[in-house]
Parts: C-alpha cells; sequence; structure tokens
C-alpha cells in the first residue's frame, strides 16, 4: 500500500462513490417499480397482503430478506452479529407488529442460509457467502483482488 499516491486514492474514492451514487438510484427505480406494480394490483383487486404490504402511506418499506442482504453486504464480507443486523434492519425501515424481532430476522437468516446466500460464523454472527458477495455486485470471488491492485487496472 505504500505505492499508494494522493492521486491514486481519490480516484478510488471518487469511483466508489460513483458506483454508490449508482446502486442508490438503481436501489430507488426497483423500489418505485414495486411499488406501483403493487398499488396497480392493489387498485385492481389482484393484490394480497404479501404484494401489497411495502406500501404504507406512500413510504416504501424493505422486507426482511432484502434488507438483511443489503446490510451483510455493506459489511464487506465482515461478521455482524443477529442483534446488529435486527438493530441495522429496522434502521432501514422493515416494519412488524411483532413486539419481538429476532424471530423474524432468525428465520430469515436461515432461509438466507438455505439459499447459499448467507452462512453463520459461530456465536449468531453471519455474512453473505463468497457467491453471494459476488451476485450482489462486490466482486465475482469476493475478496480475492485487492482493492489497490482493482484501482490501478481500473485507471490504466
Amino acid at each position: 500500500m505504500s505505492e499508494m499516491t494522493e492521486q491514486l486514492a481519490r480516484q478510488m474514492v471518487a469511483t466508489g462513490q460513483a458506483g454508490l451514487d449508482r446502486l442508490r438510484e438503481d436501489w430507488d427505480w426497483f423500489t418505485q417499480m414495486r411499488d406501483l406494480g403493487a398499488q396497480w394490483l392493489m387498485r385492481n383487486g389482484f393484490g394480497d397482503e404479501a404484494e401489497t404490504s411495502s406500501i404504507s402511506a406512500g413510504k416504501p418499506k424493505i422486507s426482511y430478506p432484502d434488507a438483511i442482504r443489503q446490510i451483510l453486504k455493506e459489511a464487506n464480507g465482515h461478521p455482524l452479529h443477529r442483534q446488529e443486523i435486527a438493530r441495522r434492519a429496522v434502521t432501514l425501515g422493515v416494519s412488524t407488529k411483532a413486539k419481538n424481532i429476532m424471530p423474524i430476522v432468525d428465520t430469515s437468516l436461515r432461509r438466507l442460509r438455505r439459499r447459499g446466500e448467507a452462512e453463520n460464523t459461530g456465536d449468531g454472527f453471519w455474512r453473505l457467502t463468497t457467491g453471494a458477495v459476488g451476485r450482489f455486485g462486490l466482486g465475482s470471488n469476493g475478496f480475492s483482488a485487492s482493492p489497490l491492485k482493482m484501482a490501478q487496472e481500473s485507471f490504466t
């Protein structure tokens, strides 16, 4: 890392920020598409509770599995404790009438594990699997290439 220059570091920051901005725009677009489809289904008598539950007072909500995927993705491969995942899920806007959300979080984590998207690293800590990390845009094999090497290749 001693070979990194200020210019390269600034380029890495700018590239990372641009990528995050694109992801936010994509997230917003997909959320709008989901909500418009659910509104149409509900308005025309085809919607059910599961499809329309994300629409409440015009504010889209995120499902527990989607929130957990996003939370684990943002952890960049670092395991997070299930209680921290639950806390962050609430921050993202998931909602339920349940007084205790831990059973919902635990069920969602187990389902993600069965699908091969998440793994339990022990003692209540979870992370995305390497394959899931690639599917969610963090690299085809997760963490094999260093950020410096990837940045150098992208700027030459």
